[in-house]
């Protein structure tokens, strides 16, 4: 078999920027903490955060950089509380969804002392599906928020991932929130650069040394998952997530950004 020379470079290339990634576990766990501390005091400490989402297994297809980077540095006395609108029960399989789902945060809690809860409740699933927003916010408040103290929400920005309806739901939801005195973290969707949607680790790989090199900060909250966190977060969806891991599950696992890097929007 013929490989061109062109394609030898770039598996070369994509092999370098791998072992480099590794090898920077360190660097990215100390930029993280770099990004978080220049915004911790404007965003305060929080009495919960409360992860809303729309579907089992959104939690670490979209969020395990999120997650895993707040475990490791907010207080152990917040609370994470876990928000599931509906069951995934578009394919009759809401009841092993639900399970699953529960396996996976076990899995990405694993390390961590604090005390999480999961609600899950039974908005049916589907892009032709509206929720009604006014319903999924007083579930939240009287379900959910228990103590005096503020929430900081974490969920979609206003396109969703692929604009799915859910996932839209969930940002218009904790929007009610916001007014309502509470502080929000939303994911960026990247909907409009489909090439940084999908290149993975390597764009924000490449942007942190050319940062080091430069010696640029930035601004914005952006968390990235280390090797370690990522073979976490992989594991919770291989070994939790099991109804859901098809055959192109593993490419959205190689070329996603969501499950290396979480661009985050703080909304205070």
């Amino acid at each position: 078999m013929n490989v061109s020379g062109g394609a030898v470079k770039v598996f070369k290339l994509l092999f370098f920027l791998s072992i480099l990634y590794v090898a920077l576990t360190a660097r990215i766990n100390g930029r993280n903490e770099v990004q978080w501390q220049q915004h911790a005091a404007a965003i305060g400490t929080p009495e919960s955060l409360t992860l809303l989402i729309a579907h089992p297994d959104d939690e670490v297809m979209f969020f395990s950089p999120s997650l895993l980077q707040l475990d490791r540095l907010l207080p152990q006395s917040v609370r994470f509380n876990f928000v599931c609108l509906s069951k995934g029960d578009a394919d009759h399989l809401g009841e092993t969804r639900e399970l699953e789902l529960q396996r996976s945060l076990n899995l990405l809690t694993s390390n961590s002392q604090r005390k999480t809860q999961l609600y899950q409740f039974d908005y049916p699933d589907g892009f032709d599906e509206k929720w009604e927003i006014e319903s999924v916010v007083s579930i939240v408040e009287s379900k959910v928020f228990i103590g005096s103290g503020f929430n900081l929400l974490l969920t979609f920005d206003a396109h969703g991932v692929s604009n799915h309806p859910n996932h839209v739901a969930c940002h218009n939801a904790v929007a009610r929130l916001i007014e309502k005195g509470h502080k929000a973290l939303y994911l960026n969707s990247h909907s409009r650069n489909l090439p940084l949607k999908y290149s993975g680790f390597i764009w924000e790989l490449i942007r942190m040394l050319s940062d080091s090199v430069m010696k640029l900060e930035r601004t914005g909250l952006t968390f990235m998952n280390s090797f370690p966190q990522y073979i976490l977060a992989f594991a919770a969806m291989a070994n939790a997530h099991e109804s859901q891991l098809v055959w192109f599950r593993y490419g959205w696992w190689s070329l996603s950004r969501f499950v290396f890097v979480n661009d985050l929007e703080i909304v205070i």
